[in-house]
């Protein structure tokens, strides 16, 4: 009796152990915590400790069903990517490319090759387009990317949209509201972005690798969505947001991501590139602007965007999707750089030799919705890639222009006698008739007009400035016809332009324009002085300059979004000083323009004088007959006002001499 007594008690004392061994555990039995455990002792197994170090709790209901959903969403996920990442797989597996034909291009623009040019471009391991000429050794090397700089999800779900940013205060509404205004007003002339692209690849980046974000999200970067914002800000209501301290954060941020872009580029990477070149111009560092810019330039051709690369399209190597990203990149650098061209005075580096097909117009791009502020018109169609279109035609015009006109290579006479100046003329004109309804201007002045719209009939009489400003001096007997020519189509241009700035104020607010506007507001202010100084009388005179204080007036609004324009302010405030100081009755700087003279300023027509050197008296107006109305200008014989307006410019025009 005794003897069950005690070994009751000793059960009693018995307690359970926290951790039982692996075969108690399969067993449901209980273990007693000894090794080996009496029940292995029993079964003769081998008592086995460890495995599972996590002993909490099991997850509850709750918690399953959550984890559940989470699955369902990344599931969800995966099958959106499922599109781009079919075509990684593609690229990866690929042979080596064959010799195809190419798409004819014109005579002058594609020499004779013996290779077609497609064989250069190359696939690395990832599925990235690499440009390799014939005598590079690169084609066998193997690509190495940099490590990427940061953890994968860094910040919280709600926080993910700036997963590339600063660690500074930006709320959301403050972002979109920054990006929106960015592809309004800054990008839409030459489509530096094309927006639907942009924010549908930046959706998935941000669920993304950082290194695999250029193949599967190859329109955004964090390079570009950083350079985006320190543009976008500009336009932003908040002081604090426009502050050049917060927007030099975002340039910082993507200046600290450049090197790791660079090695490992896509086409956001170029565009990137090429507006954080734009960002240095509008903070008046041209020079270190036209520097970056060059880094556009040359990531263009490492990727090969001037090979059409349209037989990869034709062998299923390649989205058409991602061929047309590819051309329209291109040609928006090409744009860029013959902006910066005429910018800086220099030559332009990308007129040579290329096989990309001039861009075509997407319906898809042409078809994202542009809504008017304070919903004063319905929503309607952009018309973004049409507007592209005509905007490469006409810098490709441009580029003949400031290569021939302003590169020292020709005698101005020679120019007009053979007729390049008609034939450049010409060109204009036709370019300015074929745009198609959505892009031309409605004849009374007051219908809504998209800003893009307007910048680029700017961007004609801008041009036709340029063009024909250096021949509107007479230099001799037989050029005076052509000079009244030259000078009143260049008289009308800048006042098309005065009339075009004026409609964008009215219709946009000159706080919302791209840089870009700010130089030919200002040429078309040199037009104006140049005008003045030409004028034989006082009244004449004044008008003149009433319009260039006018201009000065447009490019100190200007300056409140963009420093660069208060630079040529500046500049524009120096040479009409120079030129009062050289007349012997100067006309006050103060003056205001008020109401024109009809008869001197008739509606601007680039139609207007369709044959030039035949021109009747008749055609020209009372002002511009008064420019010629006299042997010698009214101003001082020791001042080259020409030459005045060619330096503030930065255009060179000499006979000698390139334009650096």
């Amino acid at each position: 009796m005794s003897g069950s007594g005690d070994e009751r008690a000793h059960k009693r004392s018995r307690q359970n152990v926290s951790q039982a061994c692996v075969n108690c555990r399969q067993r449901k039995k209980k273990c007693d915590g000894n090794e080996p455990c009496a029940t292995c002792l029993a079964y003769k197994d081998e008592c086995v400790w460890g495995g599972k170090d996590d002993w909490r709790k099991p997850l509850s209901r709750s918690e399953t069903n959550a984890l559940r959903g989470r699955v369902e969403q990344l599931e969800a996920l995966v099958r959106d990517y499922k599109t781009r990442l079919e075509l990684v797989s593609i690229q990866r597996s690929m042979p080596s490319v064959e010799s195809s034909t190419r798409s004819p291009m014109p005579q002058k623009l594609a020499p004779p090759r013996h290779r077609d040019d497609v064989e250069d471009v190359l696939h690395d391991d990832d599925g990235t387009l690499r440009f390799f000429g014939p005598t590079s050794a690169f084609h066998r090397a193997k690509p190495s990317h940099p490590p990427s700089r940061e953890p994968f999800h860094t910040r919280g779900e709600d926080m993910k949209w700036a997963r590339f940013l600063p660690d500074i205060y930006l709320t959301r509404d403050a972002h979109d509201t920054a990006v929106d205004r960015f592809f309004r007003y800054f990008s839409a002339f030459g489509q530096r972005v094309t927006p639907h692209l942009f924010y549908r690849d930046m959706e998935l980046a941000l669920d993304l690798a950082e290194a695999d974000i250029p193949v599967a999200a190859p329109n955004y970067s964090p390079l570009l969505h950083n350079v985006i914002l320190c543009l976008g800000l500009a336009y932003a209501d908040e002081g604090y947001l426009r502050a050049v301290t917060t927007r030099r954060a975002f340039h910082e941020e993507a200046n600290r991501r450049l090197d790791a872009e660079i090695g490992n580029p896509s086409l956001a990477t170029v565009q990137g590139l090429a507006l954080r070149s734009s960002f240095s111009s509008t903070e008046g560092d041209y020079s270190v602007g036209w520097i970056n810019n060059g880094l556009a330039t040359r990531m263009c051709y490492a990727l090969g965007l001037h090979v059409d690369t349209t037989p990869l399209v034709e062998r299923g190597k390649l989205l058409a999707e991602q061929n047309t990203q590819r051309c329209v990149t291109y040609w928006t650098c090409y744009v860029q750089e013959e902006m910066w061209a005429i910018y800086m005075g220099r030559t332009p580096l990308m007129s040579q030799w290329h096989s990309v097909p001039y861009p075509t117009v997407d319906t898809v791009t042409d078809n994202w919705e542009w809504t008017w502020p304070d919903s004063r018109a319905p929503p309607q169609k952009m018309y973004l890639s049409t507007c592209f279109v005509y905007t490469t035609a006409l810098m490709r015009i441009a580029t003949e222009i400031t290569t021939t006109i302003y590169t020292g290579r020709y005698q101005k006479s020679d120019l007009v006698h053979d007729g390049t100046v008609k034939r450049f003329s010409d060109q204009l004109t036709a370019w300015l008739q074929s745009l198609p309804p959505p892009l031309q201007l409605s004849g009374n002045g007051t219908d809504l007009t998209l800003p893009h719209v307007v910048l680029l009939h700017l961007g004609c009489s801008w041009i036709a400035i340029l063009l024909f400003q250096p021949f509107s001096q007479v230099a001799n007997k037989e050029d005076v016809d052509f000079g009244k020519y030259a000078m009143t189509r260049c008289h009308r241009a800048a006042l098309k332009v005065h009339r075009l700035a004026q409609l964008y104020r009215a219709q946009h607010k000159l706080k919302f324009v791209p840089p870009t506007i700010a130089q030919t507001v200002y040429t078309a202010g040199t037009s104006f002085l140049l005008a003045a100084a030409q004028a034989a009388d006082k009244e004449h005179a004044a008008a003149a300059l009433a319009h260039c204080n006018e201009m000065l007036a447009m490019l100190r609004e200007i300056s409140e979004t963009w420093h660069a324009a208060a630079q040529k302010a500046l500049i524009l405030e120096e040479l009409v000083a120079e030129y009062q100081n050289s007349t012997e009755a100067p006309v006050q700087a103060g003056q205001l323009w008020t109401v024109p003279l009809a008869r001197d300023h008739p509606n601007p027509s680039p139609t207007t004088l369709d044959h030039p050197w035949s021109a009747s008296d008749a055609t020209l107006d009372d002002f511009i007959q008064s420019l010629f109305s006299q042997n010698t200008m009214p101003i001082g014989s020791d001042v080259d006002l020409m030459a005045l307006l060619q330096d503030g410019m930065g255009l060179g025009l000499g006979t000698g001499q390139g334009s650096g």
